[in-house]
């Protein structure tokens, strides 16, 4: 009988969760979070992906309660997906993501960085005002509002 991973590649089906591995994402409401984790990837279609996974510390949501992992991503090859991904860092940087400041101290390196194995912003906190809008095509999205916890 195989007792280790390594000798029986079913072993891991014991742990699993059958639900996946995905968080839920956020729903409208005000948080206040904690960054656990930021990454990119690729899908099988090609769309590049900022993801951020964050822990609600508090939240007026009750669907989404303190205590509960969350995530946040944006599609990097839309046209809006870089600047929310900039607002998200300024804001997660303590940068008013509304000011001079975001736009000259956010670039590129920042965002690598910030998905590298450092994770430089493990464990920072943000604040988040979700809002549901409807686009003019009749979809909908989640427009995320990101605000640093302490301005510099």
């Amino acid at each position: 009988m195989f007792n280790t991973e390594r000798n029986d590649p079913f072993a891991a089906i014991e742990t699993a969760n059958a639900r996946g591995q995905r968080n839920p994402y956020l729903l409208p409401g005000q948080y206040h979070l904690r960054i656990d984790k930021c990454s990119s990837f690729e899908s099988r279609e090609g769309k590049l992906f900022w993801l951020v996974e964050l822990e609600v510390l508090s939240s007026d949501n009750s669907e989404r309660p303190a205590g509960l992992k969350v995530s946040w991503m944006t599609n990097l090859r839309k046209d809006m997906g870089p600047v929310n991904t900039k607002r998200f860092l300024a804001a997660a940087m303590s940068i008013d993501p509304d000011s001079e400041a975001a736009n000259t101290e956010i670039n590129a390196d920042v965002a690598r960085l910030a998905v590298s194995e450092e994770q430089p912003l493990k464990d920072l906190e943000i604040f988040a005002q979700c809002a549901a809008v409807t686009t003019r095509d009749g979809g909908d999205f989640l427009d995320v509002k990101w605000l640093p916890v302490a301005p510099a």
